[in-house]
């Protein structure tokens, strides 16, 4: 698994990346941001089996995700960037079902033994997207359903998993995927319901986190044998 240098890495470029927006440090931030999701590539790439089913699609993930932390910077010049990086960011999120569901096929699924699990997941999704909807002009109301659904159905994939990989990777995963879906929300509401205090680091530092989380458990299931 990782060494002790690539946490240590892990953890300056997290605290650095959250000192530039506490601070705002806008020009740092650009060259800061993005080391977090160069960093989830390169540490995923030398610790995954590359011939695993999900690694393929697992880097593809990671890679839009870095596309969209990049394009959404720029937001703030024109608001097709903010779209720009909704788009990438909702591929990014479609890649990660793909590669949730490439499980073991033989395994019964937890949607058909125990699909009251998922009935949480899907109210909240549902009442969020209720309570922004009056804020959102029709072209929004449309891209924020789209991600909305997008975003509960990782999640949903997430929970899925379990008992189909190896408890670990599970865990990690889905621990991954509930704090994506907290720091999106968070992103949802501070930019069209109401401004939340230290909104950025609240969003950054989940964010980080569950890229992170997702990445350990992905490389936990490329490493563990399907049994």
């Amino acid at each position: 698994m990782l060494k002790k240098t690539d946490y240590i890495i892990f953890l300056v470029i997290f605290v650095a990346d959250l000192l530039t927006i506490a601070l705002k440090l806008e020009l740092i931030e650009i060259i800061v941001k993005p080391l977090i999701m160069i960093w989830v590539l390169v540490v995923f790439s030398k610790n995954a089996k590359s011939c695993h089913r999900i690694f393929k699609t697992a880097v593809a993930a990671f890679v839009l995700s870095l596309a969209g932390d990049v394009i959404l910077m720029l937001h703030s010049k024109s608001g097709l960037f903010f779209l720009l990086g909704m788009g990438a960011f909702l591929v990014s999120q479609l890649l990660f079902i793909i590669t949730f569901v490439k499980t073991d096929k033989k395994r019964p699924q937890l949607i058909s033994r125990q699909p009251v699990a998922f009935i949480p997941v899907i109210l909240f999704g549902i009442i969020l997207y209720m309570l922004l909807f009056p804020k959102l002009d029709l072209v929004m109301k449309i891209a924020v359903l789209l991600y909305a659904a997008v975003i509960t159905g990782m999640l949903l994939s997430a929970l899925n998993r379990k008992g189909r990989v190896e408890d670990i990777s599970f865990i990690l995963v889905l621990i991954g995927a509930i704090l994506f879906f907290i720091s999106d929300s968070l992103l949802a509401i501070n930019k069209f319901w109401f401004s939340i205090p230290a909104s950025g680091i609240m969003i950054m530092s989940t964010y980080m986190a569950a890229q992170f989380l997702i990445m350990l458990g992905l490389i936990r299931q490329t490493r563990v044998p399907d049994k």
